[in-house]
């Protein structure tokens, strides 16, 4: 029995953007896009999964896109002094999308290993 895990995950990470996007709210409009793009693309995520290998491609480039997005809040926290708030949510977001990636590709090996049994 396939176990949606990774559903789970991507619920948290969007909550996690959303949140993300509250918290930078007053400090920079960039952040707060990203972040919303972020939940909006991760909530979009868990509806996809009749099409594993979409979602896995999905979450994949989430993932690049959110350790990209890591790295230039952590740069721009460097530069003005702002508070934690916006790189904690950037690497929880890395978090959940690295724990969902990791549970749609054990559900895709477990679907490839019984239809090697059949």
């Amino acid at each position: 029995m396939i176990q949606r895990w990774q559903s789970l995950a991507l619920l948290l990470t969007a909550l996690m953007a959303f949140i993300g996007a509250f918290v930078c709210h007053h400090v920079n409009t960039w952040m707060e896009v990203v972040f919303i793009v972020l939940g909006l693309a991760s909530f979009a995520d868990i509806f996809l999964f009749k099409n594993r290998v979409l979602q896995a491609r999905i979450c994949l480039g989430l993932i690049v896109v959110a350790i990209l997005f890591l790295v230039a809040v952590f740069i721009y926290y460097l530069k003005h002094d702002t508070g934690p708030g916006s790189v904690i949510m950037a690497g929880g977001i890395i978090a959940g999308l690295l724990k969902a990636y990791g549970g749609i590709m054990s559900d895709e090996k477990l679907v490839r290993s019984l239809d090697r049994i059949r």
